[in-house]
């Protein structure tokens, strides 16, 4: 068990020292789920996460801290770094299921983490070549409806992995690439449509 480094007591808290209440470093081996203190899901509602992220950062923000020593200061701007950063990578299902994977030891960027179905990726570029060339409001309209569907089905299956154990690690990874393209074509699709 880690020491505090004003006090020198035992922790058993993560962030603060239980005796002198000293703010704490963050251990290397603290997941973004741990700083926002929520389980390691991928199904964490938004209203949860959000109110996880303002009492986290409420408690450790620099501005309490402007009056305490500067080492004190310093961990508060760290909290307040992680906590930021931590809420980033939790904050859409896609990025939280790229988190959870790299907590498998996937980095979802690696050449070798990538999707192996090159079918996938032609039909994606094919899709969004064709509708760099829509001209027609509803076709653009149907096609943001079609590909936000793909997009829920396949959140949904991501899901199943996760929470139930469902499917394979490789389909989690074609997932999110395939996620990745639809939320390009759907930004395209969105910028058409103010045109």
């Amino acid at each position: 068990m880690a020491k505090c480094w004003s006090c020198g007591a035992e922790r058993r808290d993560a962030f603060f020292c239980g005796s002198c209440e000293k703010i704490q470093p963050i251990a290397a081996t603290t997941t973004h789920f741990d700083l926002l203190d929520i389980p390691p899901r991928f199904a964490v509602p938004s209203e949860v996460l959000d109110r996880a992220f303002r009492t986290k950062s409420k408690r450790v923000h620099p501005d309490r801290y402007g009056a305490h020593s500067s080492i004190e200061r310093r961990l508060a701007l760290d909290h307040t770094a992680r906590i930021n950063e931590a809420y980033r990578a939790l904050k859409t299902p896609a990025s939280r299921a790229e988190y959870l994977l790299t907590l498998e030891g996937v980095d979802i960027g690696r050449e070798d983490a990538r999707t192996q179905n090159p079918g996938l990726l032609m039909a994606l570029l094919e899709t969004q070549e064709a509708i760099e060339v829509m001209h027609d409001r509803q076709a653009l309209l149907d096609e943001k409806s079609r590909i936000e569907a793909r997009r829920d089905s396949l959140l949904a299956g991501v899901g199943r992995y996760f929470d139930e154990g469902v499917g394979t690690r490789q389909d989690v990874v074609d997932a999110l690439t395939e996620l990745r393209y639809l939320s390009r074509i759907l930004e395209t699709i969105s910028r058409r449509l103010e045109d």
